[in-house]
């Protein structure tokens, strides 16, 4: 990856979208032909909300390298981000299973799992992934409690698992921009999440 996609990853995570987003296609201007690079780039269009821009990106990727699992979370978020959470599910491997050497099941995907059950209305199916997120081995990740708190309505829960998850710097990898992220839509007017964002210093973007 060049130093202008990690750039653009950094400004991401402290909300500043817009330079984010100029940073992200100067990488892609450097490297069109990089996967991971195209892929980075839709998570910056998720963030700024352009989702049309965002699954061309990542469908780009794709062809690129099919193989590239990541990509298929990009696509689960933007599926459940525009109400379509059967198609997030499909792109996890869930209802139905997609070819399992594509699946992804690195860290972030229970949360989403859950997140997108949620968004589907299926509330045993999210209260399930929640469990599953608790019983995980060596303790659950504080960014999974937070989507699955916001998959079932509890939204101080989940204020408290996203500052856990800062404060443990797991974030970046999974969702760099929670000040931003549409996932986060549901806390935005709480002022927990305000004193939180202003804790670490991250720009909380207008819905």
């Amino acid at each position: 990856m060049n130093k202008r996609s990690w750039y653009a990853t950094c400004l991401l995570g402290m909300g500043r979208v817009e330079e984010a987003l100029a940073a992200s296609r100067r990488a892609v201007a450097l490297d069109p032909l990089s996967a991971v690079i195209i892929n980075d780039q839709a998570s910056v269009l998720l963030s700024a909300r352009r989702y049309d821009d965002a699954f061309v990106a990542a469908r780009r990727a794709l062809e690129l390298d099919s193989t590239f699992a990541y990509t298929r979370v990009v696509l689960a978020w933007l599926h459940a981000a525009t109400g379509h959470p059967d198609s997030a599910l499909a792109q996890l491997g869930l209802d139905p299973p997609m070819d399992p050497g594509l699946a992804w099941r690195g860290s972030g995907w229970r949360g989403l799992a859950a997140w997108a059950y949620g968004i589907a209305g299926r509330r045993a199916d999210a209260e399930r992934v929640r469990a599953e997120i608790a019983r995980e081995p060596g303790g659950p990740s504080p960014y999974d409690e937070a989507m699955a708190a916001l998959a079932l309505g509890d939204r101080e829960a989940a204020v408290r698992a996203l500052g856990r998850s800062l404060e443990r710097h797991e974030l970046l990898g999974l969702d760099p921009s929670p000040g931003c992220s549409p996932v986060f839509d549901p806390v935005y007017p709480l002022d927990s999440f305000r004193r939180l964002m202003a804790r670490y210093d991250i720009r909380v973007c207008e819905r």
